[in-house]
């Protein structure tokens, strides 16, 4: 029976046609693959027709058994009038196809995998760290003329195709610091060190430059360049030594590609150096620093009103400077004539680009990408701009590999570290979070934000013992961020039973009144928080916190009250449950639809882990207010197993009355609590330990 089965299915050239249809199957998804990804399409679009092919594999094999291809044309197989010959002839003609797809298939594959390969290796070896001039003038008063002459060459590099260009902040970090060039390379991602000095006396101007293959510790090439200087050739000597240098490193990094002229504008010499002076303040990044570049900036455009780069730097400051020194209404309205006034004057500056789309952000999304996808085609090696694209972007996927393309060429700012690897979190890749948190660490051990992101690390992973540890440093280094210290005072010392410990973290701040809940004193709690919490009608965090905790009372029409006096956290479970409550249906319902929408292109998106919970809590949260309870308690089982440990207040609200309800309650809530329990013996250890070594 099963020989002659597989007799006939083989003279019917079912598994030749089987067979056939996989090989297209895999040369049409190839193909398909690299034509999706030119056009722009994410990953459903591949989904999708993996399906479509997937489902097509079982009719095309029925068609085979019930249909014959004969030089008529397909015929049903009992009407065929057998042949021998032409059966042989038939099954060549499906060898042949068979084989040709195949090798047709193999051959794309290769050229594609070589091309990725040959790209790759391109990239790798063409990457390049233009570090700081140093300023080697007698008076060691040129530190901004030997960077703005570092910036022009970097700046020129950068905008060469396939190659990788380390951005000004990371490059310039090792300034002032006894340097070995291949731990540099190594820090910064790259190859190749360029690095030189400026030496200013009189008249004269000295600049050298040298560039080192960082593995080899070998010099390729290196220059001296002697110049007499004066008011009228400053511009021509920067253009022209710039241009020589990127001339030369062409050559050195075989650079198969033209470079394109610097272009550097003739303007009044004390505006360039006034700009040059701002640029030099600006990246130090603090409000003082940030004071003085706009100081110079302003200068700059007093002195030539027509310089470009001085607009720019203007709008950038001035939007730096929102919510310090002007209210953010006007800072947006001075930013915005500035670089409207940059743009004009030079269309094709890159950084004018990007500061006009970081300004229409918050109004115009579509507009502010458009300006961003601008900037980088006009310098593809733009770090900031990749950053504030992220922001913009809706796609998870698109803002880490946006996020991935800025930690490479700004490798050494926290910041774009520090959104890197929330965002890495987010997606549960956690060892490589642990990578990011331990350059962090090694490029500044005192800064909050490796401790905020190991913090949060172990909190996602479920280990809040260790979490609350990595908070009780920051808290201690950082005493004045309050906003950590309420963070980890609710969601991870009072989580798991540390109440005492959760009080004096807030204890004498102005959330002070928020021990007497973490000791269990509600009465006296809402008693002080019903006097002291909203400031006023316009307090939207006082309100929210008033609203939320007269939730948890069950005061639900007051709790509404509050909520329609803020905009924080518009889609919260506990508001779309307070207006359910007070007949509010219609607004609650809307709510909950945005926040299922919002949670379906998380997972959508691959993401696995929101706000530092497992995914499947948000799951739950939203079939328990639709109603759907079978379906929360499967969500909650997984969210638990994945360390979900449930906060006090989930035990006792009429929120959770259902779950409460359900037969499996009782077991997840004593999985929970032993969670709980392990996590707070973890974390008194740890303190134990601490102290020990202290002593």
């Amino acid at each position: 029976m099963v020989n002659s089965l597989y007799t006939e299915l083989k003279r019917r050239n079912v598994f030749r046609v089987g067979a056939a249809y996989l090989a297209g199957s895999w040369l049409f998804v190839e193909v398909a693959g690299t034509l999706l990804t030119v056009f722009n399409y994410d990953d459903s679009a591949m989904r999708l027709l993996v399906i479509i092919l997937a489902i097509g594999f079982i009719p095309v094999l029925i068609f085979s058994w019930v249909y014959e291809l004969t030089t008529d044309g397909f015929v049903k197989e009992s009407e065929v009038v057998l042949n021998n010959l032409s059966s042989i002839n038939l099954n060549q003609k499906l060898d042949y196809l068979i084989i040709g797809l195949l090798v047709i298939g193999m051959g794309y594959f290769i050229w594609e995998s070589r091309f990725e390969d040959v790209e790759s290796s391109q990239t790798e070896r063409t990457s390049i760290a233009v570090l700081a001039f140093d300023d080697m003038s007698p008076d060691k008063d040129q530190e901004y003329f030997s960077d703005g002459i570092s910036e022009e060459i970097l700046n020129v590099l950068a905008k060469i195709p396939r190659l990788h260009v380390t951005s000004r902040s990371s490059a310039f970090s090792f300034k002032g610091n006894k340097i070995i060039t291949s731990e540099v390379a190594s820090k910064l991602g790259v190859k190749n060190i360029l690095e030189g000095s400026v030496r200013k006396a009189g008249n004269r101007i000295r600049i050298t430059a040298q560039l080192i293959e960082a593995p080899s510790d070998k010099h390729l090439w290196s220059e001296t360049y002697d110049r007499e200087l004066n008011v009228d050739n400053i511009f021509d000597i920067q253009d022209e030594i710039s241009a020589a240098i990127v001339q030369a490193l062409k050559i050195k990094l075989k650079l198969d590609t033209k470079v394109a002229s610097t272009k550097i504008m003739v303007v009044n010499l004390d505006a360039h150096n006034e700009y040059l002076q701002g640029r030099f303040f600006i990246e130090k990044r603090t409000r003082a620093t940030i004071e003085k570049a706009l100081a110079h900036f302003n200068k700059s455009i007093e002195l030539a009103p027509e310089y470009a780069p001085a607009w720019m730097g203007k709008a950038w400051a001035t939007i730096f400077l929102k919510g310090r020194t002007t209210s953010g209404e006007m800072t947006y309205e001075r930013a915005l004539t500035a670089i409207k006034k940059s743009l004009l004057l030079d269309p094709e500056l890159p950084e004018a680009h990007a500061i006009m789309g970081l300004i229409v952000s918050n109004k115009n999304k579509e507009k502010a990408i458009a300006h961003y996808e601008r900037a980088i085609e006009l310098n593809p090696n733009y770090a900031d701009v990749y950053s504030w694209l992220s922001i913009s972007t809706q796609d998870p996927k698109k803002q880490l590999a946006l996020l991935k393309r800025a930690v490479k060429l700004n490798p050494m700012s926290l910041v774009v570290n520090y959104n890197y690897s929330t965002l890495l979190i987010s997606f549960g890749r956690f060892e490589e979070t642990e990578t990011v948190a331990a350059h962090m660490m090694s490029i500044e051990a005192s800064h909050r934000f490796p401790y905020i992101i190991y913090g949060n690390l172990r909190h996602t992973q479920g280990k809040i013992g260790e979490a609350a540890f990595y908070y009780d440093k920051l808290n201690k280094l950082f005493p004045n961020l309050l906003g950590n210290r309420g963070y980890a005072a609710e969601f991870m010392f009072f989580t798991i039973g540390l109440g005492e410990q959760a009080a004096a973290l807030i204890e004498g701040t102005d959330f002070d009144i928020f021990k007497y809940k973490f000791r269990g004193n509600q009465e006296l709690f809402l008693t002080e928080l019903r006097a002291n919490f909203p400031s006023s009608n316009k307090d939207s965090h006082g309100n929210y916190v008033r609203a939320f905790h007269e939730y948890v009372d069950g005061n639900y029409q007051e709790a509404t009250k509050y909520w329609q006096l803020t905009t924080f956290h518009k889609t919260h479970e506990v508001r779309i449950f307070s207006y359910l409550q007070t007949g509010k249906t219609e607004d609650a319902l809307s709510l909950l639809k945005k926040r299922k929408e919002q949670y379906i292109n998380k997972v959508n998106a691959g993401i696995s882990f929101f706000n530092s919970f497992p995914i499947e809590r948000e799951g739950f949260i939203i079939a328990n207010l639709e109603g759907d309870i079978d379906k929360s308690i499967v969500l909650l089982q997984k969210a638990i197993q994945k360390g979900l440990i449930m906060k006090p207040y989930d035990m006792h609200t009429r929120l959770y009355d259902k779950i409460r309800a359900h037969p499996k309650w009782p077991d997840l809530f004593a999985e929970s609590e032993k969670r709980a329990k392990v996590q707070r013996e973890i974390y008194l250890k740890l303190v134990a330990e601490q102290t020990k070594i202290s002593q």
